[in-house]
């Protein structure tokens, strides 16, 4: 019996004469650079392009803002199916995150970069499936279950769901004074000195970051993502 042959998986092409990236996939429900993030796509380059670590690493971020805008685009009722709600809120998650700079300091106990979730496993089993084998700024991503009381040592993303407001605010509270970016899915989360509240609206996924709990805690985060934060 001929064994199955399996299907390339799609890729995207950082074109030399554009900034736009272009995806082979043509049929998704979002946009063409939507997809990187998710599972069974990759980005490639052209040969001759962006040879330099700092050119790739500029590339990098343009092409992860075009996939945060279009993860943030309402999607087509025809194609609303083909990805899950865990899964846009683990790309979103993603995507935040590579436009967070966190002290050397944070480092110094874990070279790693961890994403700690508390509450929900279905984004922490997606968030695994989209950072394995991946880094942001050359640090491996790590993503770690937690209890939802803490005490949260290592993370430098915490991300609360499933739980009461109160409880998700106390475990934000626990972090407030340390480089740790928390997002959360519970209404009033930013309110109550949470960083970034995850919010669904006419089909799309949507945040809000506080960038005062955010100065605060010792991080930055970049201008291309505070463009995109509206408020619920």
């Amino acid at each position: 019996m001929a064994s199955r042959r399996s299907r390339p998986a799609p890729t995207v092409t950082w074109p030399s004469r554009s900034r736009r990236p272009i995806c082979s996939t043509k049929s998704i429900g979002y946009c063409c650079s939507c997809r990187p993030l998710l599972p069974n796509h990759r980005v490639v380059r052209e040969p001759g392009t962006l040879r330099r670590d700092g050119a790739t690493r500029r590339a990098r971020k343009l092409l992860a803002a075009a996939v945060l805008v279009c993860l943030l685009q309402p999607a087509p009722a025809a194609r609303a199916q083909e990805v899950t709600t865990p899964a846009l809120v683990a790309a979103v998650i993603v995507g935040i995150a590579k436009f967070t700079t966190w002290p050397a300091d944070a480092f110094v106990d874990e070279p790693n970069l961890v994403f700690c979730v508390a509450g929900d496993p279905s984004v922490r089993e997606e968030l695994e499936r989209l950072t394995r084998g991946r880094d942001i700024e050359g640090r491996p991503i790590v993503v770690r279950p937690e209890a939802p009381a803490g005490p949260f040592d290592g993370c430098h993303l915490l991300y609360l769901s499933g739980m009461s407001l109160a409880r998700a605010v106390d475990a934000a509270g626990q972090v407030a004074d340390r480089p740790v970016l928390t997002i959360s899915d519970i209404p009033g989360f930013s309110r109550g000195g949470g960083i970034t509240l995850l919010y669904f609206r006419q089909g799309r996924v949507a945040f809000h970051i506080d960038v005062d709990a955010a100065r605060r805690s010792g991080i930055q985060i970049s201008s291309r993502a505070l463009v995109l934060s509206r408020q619920p």
